[in-house]
């Protein structure tokens, strides 16, 4: 079973990883880690736009995001579980405004 940590810093800032895991005995069989800043490795995880990783996008996404946005400790308390990543809807590397247009095109589709 593979997992995906698009978030992840191991090999480079946000370059992400998967690590795949036996579904016999949930032992980690290989990790795969990229070394290019940015490249979201493993980003199809989490769904973009799913800011309390629900497994789906709608207006309960909407607070998340805006943790996201203006207050990342607060989204890091409050939603553990997700990685912050997934409100860089546009993919550049950074949560910032640049993401709040295409956040709106996912929500709203």
């Amino acid at each position: 079973m593979p997992i995906g940590s698009w978030g992840s810093s191991d090999g480079a800032s946000q370059a992400g990883k998967v690590e795949v895991f036996s579904e016999k005995n949930a032992s980690l069989l290989r990790t795969i880690t990229s070394t290019i800043a940015a490249e979201a490795l493993g980003f199809d995880a989490h769904t973009k736009g799913d800011l309390n990783c629900d497994a789906a996008i709608n207006a309960f996404d909407i607070e998340p995001f805006l943790a996201a946005l203006f207050d990342p400790d607060e989204y890091r308390n409050n939603w553990p579980d997700c990685e912050i990543g997934l409100a860089d809807i546009n993919r550049d590397g950074n949560v910032n405004a640049f993401d709040i247009q295409p956040f709106l095109e996912v929500l709203f589709p």
